[in-house]
């Protein structure tokens, strides 16, 4: 497994590669939640505290809260899988009063005041400044013109 970590005030965003068929167990961190992901590549099946969770594959994955409290055992199945994953740090945010969302920028896409994201896949320009895989754009006071190609995880 490897993880790909850029730390940032609120978030941290991991680009993650697993091999085929590898199984990685992720240890829960105190104040760090898990909120959102994109697998852009493979898929693996989640353990979590003995319970089957959700497969993942390819797109958008958002678990609900009780999801994210505890350690999971990730199982890549045989392509291996690759995804971007966006947690929060307690104390700037909590999980429930986070939002996220996912937005597909093929050309322009507005997006509204007040949220930001992180590039799952591909490349944006937003406010003069450009994005590519696991960068994070902060959320601005009014709305901004996102231009490009890519998989955006939308945060707020």
């Amino acid at each position: 497994m490897r993880d790909y970590c850029r730390k940032y005030k609120r978030y941290h965003i991991d680009v993650v590669y697993m091999d085929p068929n590898e199984t990685f167990v992720f240890k829960a961190i105190s104040n760090i939640r898990w909120i959102s992901s994109f697998v852009f590549q493979g898929d693996c099946t989640r353990v979590q505290d003995g319970e089957t969770l959700p497969s993942w594959s390819v797109g958008y994955q958002n678990d609900p809260p009780e999801n994210k409290l505890t350690g999971s055992t990730y199982t890549a199945g045989p392509e291996g899988v690759a995804w971007v994953c966006v947690e929060c740090v307690d104390g700037m945010s909590s999980v429930e009063d986070t939002e996220t969302g996912h937005v597909n920028v093929a050309g322009d896409y507005t997006l509204p005041a007040g949220w930001g994201f992180t590039v799952a896949q591909g490349e944006v320009t937003a406010d003069g400044k450009t994005a590519t895989q696991g960068l994070y754009f902060a959320p601005r006071s009014a709305d901004v013109v996102v231009s490009g190609n890519a998989d955006l995880i939308l945060l707020r």
